[in-house]
């Protein structure tokens, strides 16, 4: 099982809610993640949504690669993979 964090972007009417949903959920893989995702949406598609292991997040975070998050709400699940 890992950690991931998930960023959705706050154009999303209900992104907030959303986070808030997947908190701490287990999924199977990423597909069924962004398929939820996808579904709690009401959207066609899961553009801008973003995955990370918690390894990369930290690094992508730490090295300034991924700067402004403002531009999303936060949250985190767990693969159970």
């Amino acid at each position: 099982m890992a950690t991931h964090i998930v960023l959705i972007p706050v154009d999303y009417n209900s992104s907030r809610k959303v986070c808030e949903q997947i908190q701490s959920q287990k999924y199977k893989t990423i597909d069924e993640l962004l398929t939820d995702i996808q579904s709690k949406l009401g959207s066609d598609t899961t553009e801008g949504v973003l995955v990370y292991d918690m390894n990369n997040f930290m690094d992508d975070v730490n090295n300034q690669e991924l700067d402004i998050l403002t531009e999303y709400f936060i949250s985190y699940i767990i693969i159970s993979q």
